[in-house]
Parts: structure tokens; sequence; C-alpha cells
């Protein structure tokens, strides 16, 4: 097996939590530090020739990068400076990187790299359950032993190699969506058939609410057919797991039993804490955002986390980056459905979760590159830069395979 850089950084964003830097701390540098290194070696040594970039890519790495420096200094300047807003801060900076890291690496997405990684996480999630998560107690430092002890004991599912379900089922589903978006058709329908199966049933051990949602868009994705064998063995081990576990205890049918009953009486009521926070810090960052559009508050409010505390954070650079993010998804070179898939990753990581973790913006950054944003501005450059003279067959090749 060969090592490389792009391999490295992709396990740095497959196990995020892995390398502690940051003690207590959902979002660890340690993806960013690596971006930064290799880019750094990349520049020295004149890049590899072998590397195409194309110039809307890092148009748009650089315009990002350098607009969220000063959109977070005009942000601290408008405002009180408060360190406790650091960490957030800094979030927001691995968020930059992560988004440059997208759209410059291309190639960062293999069909070797999500198989091999997707097959750790299922026998970790083996080693989760046989040894009452002895693994994540011993290497995540993010959670205290009894938060430990209660996630493992409070209805909840598998949180391998993360601090809780919830960013387990987080970052198993962001590799699936990267795969389908970058590089589903270096796949065998082998490789296919496994990444999905994988997926499913690494999303479904995790019993979390997101997990469910999650495993719902995968098997949309894939057909008819996964739906069939879904229902047919979901509801297999519905009837195994009634006999040997409470289902009433499990997170996510307490959830769904809520909604069901809040629907079912015309009175929308969530019994889910967690779930009720979330909606309520939805609310309250637009509110944030109206109160300060222009510059935000310098990351002062911190509900539920999410995309949606950009605009409320550095303001009107803020909900740039997600209008950017959103026509993206609109002009992707992908199907109908996939563009739904990525409107619903989008919808869930708008009002909840630590936007520092690298897939977040690795994600935006390869959605960007993959659309066809970018292959009008090099028409835009290349027009300019030519004055009418004939492309050359490269670069006419590269455009038209960009823009169909």
């Amino acid at each position: 097996m060969r090592i490389t850089a792009q391999g490295i950084l992709f396990l740095a964003a497959a196990f995020p939590f892995l390398i502690p830097l940051v003690p207590f701390a959902d979002t660890q540098p340690t993806f960013a530090l690596f971006a930064l290194l290799f880019a750094g070696l990349a520049i020295l040594s004149s890049f590899d020739r072998r590397v195409d970039v194309r110039r809307s890519d890092m148009l748009f790495a650089a315009a990002i990068v350098i607009g969220g420096l000063l959109a977070l200094i005009a942000s601290f300047a408008a405002n009180r400076f408060d360190a406790g807003n650091v960490n957030r801060m800094i979030s927001f900076g691995l968020l930059l990187v992560a988004i440059a890291a997208g759209l410059l690496n291309r190639g960062l997405i293999s069909a070797y790299r999500v198989t091999t990684v997707l097959k750790i996480y299922a026998v970790f999630t083996a080693i989760y359950f046989t040894t009452n998560a002895a693994v994540e107690r011993l290497i995540i430092r993010s959670r205290s032993e009894e938060a430990l002890s209660m996630l493992t004991a409070g209805g909840r599912g598998a949180a391998t190699l993360s601090p809780e379900p919830s960013f387990f089922a987080f970052q198993i589903f962001t590799i699936f969506m990267l795969t389908r978006l970058t590089a589903w058709h270096e796949l065998t329908g082998r490789q296919r058939h496994v990444v999905q199966i994988l997926t499913v049933a690494l999303l479904l051990s995790s019993l979390a609410g997101y997990g469910i949602v999650y495993a719902a868009i995968v098997v949309a994705l894939a057909g008819w057919r996964y739906m069939l064998s879904a229902v047919v063995l979901g509801g297999g081990a519905l009837v195994v797991l009634a006999g040997s576990i409470n289902l009433d205890a499990l997170r996510f049918v307490q959830l769904f039993a809520s909604l069901a009953t809040s629907l079912s009486s015309d009175t929308l009521k969530i019994v889910d804490l967690s779930a009720a926070e979330r909606l309520k810090s939805f609310s309250e960052y637009l509110a944030v955002f109206a109160a300060h559009p222009w510059f935000g508050d310098a990351f002062a409010y911190y509900g539920g986390g999410g995309l949606g505390s950009l605009p409320a954070a550095v303001g009107l650079y803020g909900l740039l980056l997600l209008l950017l993010f959103v026509s993206a998804i609109l002009v992707a070179r992908t199907g109908f459905k996939m563009k739904l898939a990525l409107f619903a990753w989008f919808v869930l990581q708008y009002i909840s979760g630590p936007v520092g973790l690298p897939f977040v913006g690795l994600l935006i950054g390869m959605t960007i590159a993959h659309s066809k944003l970018g292959a009008f501005l090099d028409a835009i450059g290349w027009l300019r830069a030519n004055r009418g003279a004939a492309p050359s067959p490269t670069d006419a090749r590269r455009d038209a395979v960009a823009i169909g």
C-alpha cells in the first residue's frame, strides 16, 4: 500500500477524534494541520505536475479563506472581544481550511480509501458493542467517563471512535455522500453494494435519530431493491431486538413517538430535550442575524451550532457562503435524487453540529468544485485571457467535461 499525502488527509478527516490535540473539544485541528503542512510542501516543491488544479477552484478557495478571515476580523472589531469565543473562532478557521482542501483535492476520495475506512469502522463497531465502548473510553477525550457511561446505558447505540452516536452517524453518512458525489463512477458494482450495505448497517447501529434519517436517505438513493430489503431486514431486526432490549428506552424511538403523539393531537411538543434545544437555537440564530446583519455577533451566542450559526456569527459573509453552497447544489453535476440528498444534508447540518469537523468543509468544497459554477468561471477567465483565440485541445476537452 502506497502512503500518499491525500491518503493521510482522508484518514485525518475520517477519524477526526483519534488524536486529541485539544482536550475536551469536539473539533480537533489534526486535519487542518496536515492540510496546511501538505499545502506548504506542495508550494515549496512547485506542486506535483500530475495534479491539475482548476483556476476556478483556486479562485474559490482564495476568496473563501481570505473573505472568511476578513469577516472574522470585522466581526470581532464590531463587537467586544470575548476570550470565551476563541474555540468557536478556531472551529470557523478549521471550516475554512477544510473547504479549501475540498476545492483543491479532487482526488481525495477513492474507492479503495472509502471501502477501507468503512471496514475499519465496521470492525470497531463490533468491538464497541462487545467491550462496552472500551476503546472510546480510552482514546476519546472530549467526553468524561460519566458521559460515556450515560451514552452506553441511556438508550444510545454505537459511537464508534466518536464522542457520541450522532457524530458517528454524521461521519459515515458524509463519507457516503462524498463517494456518491465524486468517486461513484470509480466503484465496481460489487464495491457499490459493499459501500451501501456497510453504510446502512453502521448508521442503524448508532440507534440515533440522525442515523435513522441518514440511513433512509442512503436507501432512497440506492433504489427500490434496497428499500424492500431494508423493510424486511429492518422489521426482522426490530422483532429480534424487541425480545432482548426495551425499545421504549431508545432515544430515536422516544423522539419519533413524541412527534407522532404531537401530530395526532395537533399540538407540536418535542419531548426530546436535545431536539427541542436545536429547534430553539435555530430561531435564535435568525434573531441574532437580524440584529447584526453585516458583521454578526462574533460567536457571542452559541446554541445548537451548525451551519446556521455562521450568518449569526460573521454576518453577511456567512450568509453568502451558505448561498454559494446552495447554488452549487442546484447546478451540481449529479442526478436529481443526489441533489435532494445534498439539500437534506445541508438542512440537517444547518440546525446542529460542530462546523469544525473536516467532513463539513470537505463536502461544501467538493460540491462547489464538482458543480458547473467552476466551469462557468473558467470559461469567463479563458475568454478574457485569450481575446477570441481558439482554445487549446486540452482546455477545450477539460471544459467540455466540466460543463457536461
